[in-house]
């Protein structure tokens, strides 16, 4: 990530939020993360996350079924001090064959 630079400091790229939720998604799910279709919404960079040449940054995801329904998802992500990184929705588009 050190080409991720902005202002001298080491950013972690906001598509890395999306990934971070897409791989956790298909954990849950028990698939392939790049097999399941999803739609994101809603989807707000709250702060930046910093990275360090030496520390380790840890990072928090928080996915809670959604009002409509259980393929419906609301996300959070949060810095090791628990504060809000990014936030949005994401629905799941399955497909037959993921019913089965």
């Amino acid at each position: 990530m050190t080409g991720h630079v902005v202002d001298g400091k080491i950013l972690l790229p906001a598509t890395s939020y999306l990934g971070l939720v897409w791989k956790t998604i298909g954990l849950m799910k028990g698939i392939t993360f790049t097999a399941i279709p999803i739609v994101f919404r809603d989807v707000k960079f709250i702060r930046a996350t910093y990275l360090s040449k030496k520390d380790a940054v840890e990072l928090y995801i928080a996915i809670q079924t959604g009002i409509y329904g259980i393929n419906c998802f609301n996300l959070r992500i949060f810095s090791e001090i628990f504060i809000a990184v990014f936030a949005g929705s994401l629905y799941l588009k399955l497909l037959f064959k993921h019913l089965l």
